[in-house]
């Protein structure tokens, strides 16, 4: 498995990134040695609209969100990976100065892609994660893992085009792997509070041929927390609200998941809890709702 090192670069640029094992040879290595690492984050810090394939993914106040191709090695035969960088920009006031003593964003979500790959759950490979002090900024690059499509999409577009003969079939299958994640979850003790369809990626779904693949993204809401009683439900109720909307999706769907779901513990009373957790997830849907509604005041 890659093995962590730390970096210090000119600029105010430091950090850990993810190397292949010493004994690794040049022939075999898949990512970068430390002195490799090296030029590649000054080209992503101070130059990412130069590297090949460089493409804003997303971009809001300095953030952004962008992939791009890392390429390196001597010869003919250079090596690459496909990256996704995440961006995040320090707030100004007291804010920001209480981040400058805090362990950045891209740490933080770098450390948790490596609980989520020891616990077999798959995440997009950590690769680095880069801090700058002045002016300040951090950076989590992470493996681009392409053909890969959020729940949120599935069920709002792509479920709704295939034949309706083929529909029970798909959400069967997008409804075994979804249980299955939260159960790994809940066996490794790890609780994400913003578990909701976007945040989940699948690939595969629609395919006879092989078992669908399932990847969790965007790590700001994972814990190293064990939930107990009730809140055991709180992913399912989120994860519930954000699919509401989908008249793809039933009752049905969401009373098979919930089972599916509790088929992995002591708790098979699913007729019990569905109609409370239903409830639950159309209280948190309206409030949502309303945080959110003075971004359309001045639309018509």
């Amino acid at each position: 498995p890659p093995q962590s090192t730390t970096v210090s670069l000119p600029g105010g640029l430091c950090g850990i990134v993810a190397t292949e094992p010493s004994n690794a040879t040049e022939r075999t290595r898949r990512l970068p040695d430390e002195k490799t690492w090296h030029d590649l984050i000054s080209q992503i810090a101070n130059h990412p609209s130069a590297i090949p394939g460089y493409d804003v993914l997303k971009y809001s106040g300095g953030n952004e969100v962008f992939r791009a191709t890392l390429t390196w090695g001597p010869g003919h035969e250079p090596k690459s990976i496909d990256v996704a960088c995440k961006k995040t920009v320090s707030s100004g006031g007291l804010k920001g100065l209480a981040d400058a003593f805090r362990i950045s964003r891209a740490r933080k979500n770098f450390d948790r892609g490596l609980i989520l790959m020891n616990a077999g759950i798959a995440t997009p490979r950590p690769l680095a994660a880069i801090d700058r002090t002045k002016p300040r900024a951090n950076w989590l690059i992470t493996e681009f893992l392409p053909e890969l499509v959020d729940l949120d999409r599935i069920a709002l577009a792509d479920l709704p085009q295939i034949p309706r003969d083929r529909q029970r079939k798909a959400k069967n299958s997008i409804i075994a792997i979804t249980a299955d994640l939260f159960a790994r979850l809940d066996k490794n003790g790890l609780f994400h509070r913003d578990l909701k369809a976007s945040n989940i990626l699948i690939d595969g779904w629609q395919r006879s041929d092989q078992s669908p693949r399932i990847v969790l993204v965007d790590l700001d809401g994972l814990q190293q927390k064990a939930l107990i009683g009730h809140d055991c439900f709180k992913p399912i109720v989120r994860l519930t609200a954000s699919l509401l909307d989908y008249p793809i999706l039933t009752n049905t769907d969401f009373a098979r998941f919930l089972k599916s779901y509790l088929a992995t513990t002591a708790d098979s009373a699913w007729r019990d809890h569905f109609c409370s957790l239903s409830q639950a997830a159309m209280g948190y849907s309206e409030k949502s709702r309303a945080r959110k509604s003075h971004k359309f005041d001045g639309y018509t």
